[in-house]
């Protein structure tokens, strides 16, 4: 699995036509003029509260992002099958194959809470790609810190799962088709 790092800010998970467009810090290209503001800013507005880890905006050039809080930490992705996969944030954890044992506890339904109510996110570009918002997406592929992937295209429930045991604490973005 591919992991990449957050400069702080928080992660993107986006169809490629909005990530060629992400402007970051830089600007706000794809979003309204209206809305005042970065692009990046937009992002962590969307997380309104401390205990927010993850939100959906909705039609950022008529596709949506998912945003999930990224605090200095790493993400990676991780399909389980078509249609099922997982955003997976580190807050601390040992090796990588502790990482990998705690990634299928998950996926066979053993982890220690369920954080919040799913919502719906939808895809409408196979082509996805993860990055920190803050910055321009050539940015991030400069520094080499994207995750591309190909997934497929419709609504998902999205659900935050907390998975901790003694040498890890994994904040788990789950996404299903719905």
């Amino acid at each position: 699995m591919k992991w990449i790092y957050s400069s702080g800010g928080n992660f993107i998970f986006t169809g490629m036509p909005v990530a060629e467009r992400w402007r970051g810090n830089e600007g706000s290209s794809v979003t309204l003029a209206a809305t005042g503001g970065s692009d990046y800013d937009l992002a962590c507005r969307s997380l309104v509260g401390p205990d927010e880890y993850v939100n959906v905006l909705k039609n950022v050039l008529v596709s949506d992002v998912l945003v999930v809080c990224g605090a200095q930490q790493e993400i990676g992705f991780y399909e389980i099958s078509a249609g099922s996969y997982l955003l997976v944030k580190i807050e601390f954890g040992g090796s990588e194959e502790e990482i990998e044992q705690c990634l299928r506890e998950v996926v066979n339904g053993r982890w220690a809470s369920v954080e919040d109510q799913p919502f719906e996110f939808e895809i409408k570009s196979s082509n996805m790609a993860v990055f920190d918002a803050a910055f321009a997406w050539e940015d991030a592929v400069g520094m080499d810190n994207t995750i591309e992937v190909v997934v497929e295209c419709g609504r998902y429930a999205v659900s935050l799962i907390k998975y901790e045991n003694d040498n890890n604490l994994l904040w788990v973005v789950r996404l299903s088709r719905v």
